[in-house]
């Protein structure tokens, strides 16, 4: 189900992934033969948000950047931490830092900043 708030702080859809224990029956975490919890990915998509790109280096050519340097504006109230991913129009950024919750004039919820990567190569 789609993540919309009260407003929207831009016309970009966003994919959020963040890391789910995969749980057996009785909901309890499943463990791998050592002993780690089975982890999987749990996609939400996430709509109004405003993403920009800031920066982009390239390697080799002016063709294909080697790395994008992005940040997010999303609603508040999204689920994502410095673990997730984003996936905005098929590219794959890395959480970079902390989300930053931001308040209004009045203290309440804004909207969160995440700053995030993409690498290649």
């Amino acid at each position: 189900m789609p993540v919309v708030g009260p407003f929207s702080l831009g016309n970009d859809t966003v994919i959020v992934t963040n890391r789910a224990p995969v749980l057996d029956g009785d909901g309890n975490p499943t463990y791998d033969g050592y002993n780690r919890p089975l982890m999987q990915d749990v996609p939400t998509t996430v709509e109004g948000v405003a993403f920009e790109l800031l920066s982009s280096d390239e390697t080799n050519s002016n063709v294909n950047p080697t790395k994008l340097v992005g940040r997010a504006f999303l609603p508040f109230g999204t689920v994502i931490s410095a673990q997730s991913r984003i996936t905005w129009q098929g590219l794959d950024f890395e959480v970079f830092g902390p989300p930053r919750p931001q308040l209004d004039n009045d203290g309440q919820g804004d909207h969160i900043e995440v700053d995030c990567h993409r690498e290649k190569g």
